[in-house]
């Protein structure tokens, strides 16, 4: 069953993005669009209880390397309408990236930056945090691991 979660910031707005998530993501929306779902890299302008966009993003392209629907509807109570429409179950970003963490197409080290990011303070800490999103500071502790492995006595237990 697919999941859906309002991918934009919460409150007053003139745009909100719902992204719908999972294998069966197509045709939950289709059963409630009023047209065909455009091709992956088109977009689609239709009904969906109001006038949204809807953009096909295939699995290799999403976070959680799921199937996704995206939806681009008007803000403000909007998406909770699109949301009860398609009758589908509404996650948060933190659970969503719950499901990137699970299925391991990332690892908690992005997950965590992804979720401190909307918060950084200054431009340096959203650059530092986008940083470690982009998986460099996961990288450094893999190679920080691997030099300790290769310089460790046999039989030590540490281990990637």
């Amino acid at each position: 069953m697919p999941v859906a979660l309002v991918v934009t910031p919460p409150g007053p707005g003139g745009i909100a993005v719902i992204q719908v998530v999972g294998r069966d993501a197509a045709k939950a929306v289709q059963a409630k669009f009023s047209r065909p779902l455009p091709k992956p890299g088109e977009l689609a302008v239709g009904r969906l209880v109001d006038e949204v966009v809807v953009r096909v993003i295939p699995a290799r392209e999403s976070l959680v390397k799921e199937f996704t629907v995206e939806v681009a509807c008007h803000g403000g109570a909007a998406p909770e309408a699109v949301i009860a429409a398609l009758g589908l179950k509404r996650i948060d970003f933190e659970g969503h990236l719950d499901r990137a963490v699970a299925a391991r197409t990332i690892d908690r080290l992005r997950a965590e930056a992804l979720l401190a990011l909307p918060r950084a303070l200054t431009g340096l800490g959203a650059r530092v945090l986008q940083d470690q999103a982009d998986g460099v500071l996961a990288r450094a502790v893999k190679h920080g691991l691997k030099g300790l492995l290769a310089t460790a006595p046999l039989g030590f237990a540490l281990t990637l």
